[in-house]
């Protein structure tokens, strides 16, 4: 009995050390030939052709090859199988998170139009209940859009944009049912509430409702690529679409919006480089657009309207942005320009109030508003406690009203929502959100610079907590993205409390590619300077080996999409700085996808990574491309995710790469695991709880690999 003892306790061990046997899969000789060479792809065959080229929001993971549906089962069965270990860890990380989560919520409410429009978020439900008040907040509550009961029964249903008709009796809500970016617009009679019948299907989330309540300005997408290629007018009265606007460059994607004013709906046709403007009257659903200014390579423009003038923000001049004013009755050639700005000022966006002119701008990192006077110029700032924050602009409907209001947030303190007074420069504090498991004291959150190796500065925000004693021996998660100009802004984020209560240090790099320090600083991170992004996050990498901050056996590396992407460029480069890795629906076959102009967003992309179709930028890119550059190598343990019904990401670029991964892995005792969600697109579950499932697994991963 206890020689079986003995041997049971044995394997009970070996099963705790060793992970489950990966599962196996078939190589199969494919060549992809193009105009500088053939390469060779055996995982090729994972990528389902006929179900991915199906763009139609109905299919299912049963509709897939028998071979694809039992190797993306195997994949999930050997993750479920190591994870496993963690799952009590799990669901206490998740608890954590929930109690960071207001358990009832509403947000505060907004002017539009004649009502008070919020949102109330219930107690155990996942979604908000979008409701409005006529006049005053005392008025009755009508419910005009409740998406608990449109997502019953789904997992990642999202509405993505709604809007009600300027009569104010109409909604319209755009659905997308499985993350896939395929929507369908639906309309409600908010005098009966009434569902009608008709819709408009395979479209985008992008709409303006024209002045007479008739007509919808939308924008339609290319069946095959998913670009949003037309703009179409759509009548309510006889349910027709007219095409009204076609974008015929590949790699311009066209869409509506409407001026803050509300007199002008204008035809946004924009690329990653350039941008070119249309605009209609939106009393005159009828009319033909006109050009505002011809697009130009290397420049872009966004245009707004008030006070009878349009303001334009252009990089034509100025890297970092500037503000140009163009009198409406004018002939549209004559640009005053409307401030002048510290250089080293990106401005990101504006609202011209009618009382008062509304920049938010980003300055060495860090993000505030302008608030300008008109006539004489003077400029106020707000002011704020913190020097590491962020804020953003939010229910901004109404341009006659002298409130701006912004959203203040630290990675230590929770959303707090102000009104900014226009006329008094008075700041009125409307909501802030507390937990009683949180005392915001107990954290420390700072901002450092980091030398590259190319000498550049590179930012760099640290979270933890106060009493943590800092050594050689401390886990650090660097979460890093850096693409497309994106930020990784320093939010107050609930799941990273409960990583740094695990005496983690959370660190966001502020690499090149993204605006951190301004446009110049993206357009370092991109094109034949992609690399850069790489380079400075393993330069932070040293620096914080280097600082005796960690080492190479608790440093751990965290990006999704794009940063998915950083996380195989650098494991390729520089695998020995990490203990692991979690990569989020990776972008990671960065040849293949960017070859195939049909996909989704490729020909999009051009402007954001270069076109492979010339010499220069496909010898570039596979020189980084993660898939392409996976050799036999110590790989630190990696943790990959996908979806099946991802559209951004294919699913079969993270499987080809997790198969290539463990093939070419030399510890065996780091694992490559995959796990792919058989019912989501890019964004995984819509769920306000959903999601973090999802991270508190792999917080809990985290842990178990610090630990073990």
């Amino acid at each position: 009995m206890k020689h079986l003892l003995f041997i049971l306790l044995l394997l009970f061990s070996l099963s705790c050390a060793h992970p489950p046997l990966p599962p196996t899969s078939t190589k199969v000789s494919q060549e992809l030939k193009n105009s500088f060479e053939t390469r060779q792809d055996p995982y090729y065959w994972v990528r389902d052709m006929e179900w991915t080229n199906d763009r139609s929001s109905g299919k299912e993971f049963k509709d897939m090859k028998e071979e694809v549906q039992k190797l993306l089962l195997s994949e999930n069965n050997h993750s479920s199988a190591y994870l496993k270990r963690i799952e009590k860890t799990s669901q206490r990380v998740f608890e954590e998170i929930k109690k960071l989560i207001p358990a009832k919520d509403q947000n505060v409410p907004y002017w539009n139009n004649g009502y008070y429009y919020y949102y109330r978020v219930e107690e155990n439900l996942e979604y908000p209940i979008h409701c409005r008040k006529k006049e005053n907040l005392e008025a009755p509550e009508e419910i005009i859009l409740d998406i608990n009961k449109i997502a019953a029964g789904s997992k990642v249903l999202q509405v993505n944009s709604w809007a009600v008709s300027p009569d104010n009796k109409i909604l319209a809500y755009a659905v997308d049912p499985n993350g896939s970016r395929v929507h369908t617009i639906f309309f409600k009679n908010l005098e009966t509430q009434e569902i009608k019948k008709q819709r408009i299907e395979n479209v985008t989330e992008s709409f303006v409702w024209t002045l007479d309540s008739k007509y919808l300005i939308l924008s339609l997408m290319d069946a095959k690529s998913m670009r949003n290629d037309r703009i179409a007018r759509y009548s309510l009265e006889d349910d027709t679409l007219t095409e009204i606007y076609r974008e015929t460059n590949l790699e311009f994607d066209v869409y509506p919006s409407l001026s803050f004013s509300k007199k002008y709906i204008f035809l946004q046709s924009t690329a990653s480089e350039s941008t070119e403007v249309w605009f209609m009257d939106r009393a005159k659903p009828l009319s033909k657009p006109s050009l505002f200014k011809k697009r130009v390579a290397g420049q872009k423009y966004f245009l707004d309207h008030n006070n009878n003038s349009f303001f334009v923000m252009t990089n034509a001049k100025n890297v970092n942005n500037d503000i140009y004013e163009v009198k409406e009755k004018s002939n549209l050639k004559t640009w005053i320009k409307f401030i002048n700005l510290s250089p080293d000022i990106y401005i990101e966006e504006f609202l011209p109030y009618r009382d008062k002119f509304v920049i938010t701008k980003r300055q060495m990192g860090t993000r505030n508003l302008l608030i300008i006077d008109y006539k004489s110029k003077k400029i106020t700032e707000p002011t704020h406690p913190s020097t590491d924050y962020i804020i953003e602009l939010e229910g901004n409907l109404d341009a006659t009203r002298p409130l701006v209001r912004y959203v203040y947030q630290t990675p230590t303190q929770p959303e707090q929502v102000f009104d900014f007074n226009l006329l008094t420069s008075q700041k009125d504090l409307k909501k802030e959100i507390r937990f009683e498991s949180f005392k915001p004291e107990q954290y420390i959150s700072e901002r450092r610079n980091v030398e590259s190796r190319d000498g550049k500065l590179i930012p760099i925000t640290l979270v933890y907590r106060k009493d943590l004693k800092i050594s050689s021996e401390t886990p650090v998660l660097i979460h890093g993205y850096g693409s497309y100009g994106s930020n990784r802004e320093p939010y107050f984020r609930n799941y990273v409390i409960s990583l740094i209560d695990r005496n983690f240090i959370y660190v966001i790099p502020h690499t090149r590619g993204s605006s951190f320090l301004g446009r110049q600083w993206y357009l370092d991170g991109k094109f034949l300077k992609k690399k850069n992004t790489f380079y400075d996050f393993i330069d932070i990498a040293r620096y914080l080996i280097n600082q005796q901050m960690t080492n190479p056996k608790k440093l751990f590396a965290m990006g999704g999409s794009a940063g998915g992407l950083l996380m195989g460029a650098v494991a390729n480069e520089a695998p020995e700085l990490f203990a692991g890795m979690i990569a989020q629906v990776p972008f990671v076959d960065v040849l293949t996808t960017m070859l195939d102009a049909d996909l989704p967003l490729t020909t999009g992309e051009y402007q954001e990574w270069g076109n492979p179709n010339e010499k220069k930028y496909y010898d570039y890119m596979k020189s980084y491309s993660p898939y392409d550059n996976v050799r036999e190598r110590r790989y630190p343990k990696m943790f990959i995710t996908g979806g099946i019904h991802d559209t951004q990401v294919g699913y079969w670029e993270p499987a080809k790469w997790a198969l290539k991964l463990r093939e070419k892995q030399l510890d065996k005792l780091n694992p490559i695991l995959f796990k792919v969600e058989l019912d989501s697109g890019h964004a995984g579950d819509s769920g306000r709880y959903g999601a973090f499932k999802e991270l508190a697994e792999q917080i809990a991963l985290l842990e178990y690999w610090a630990t073990h």
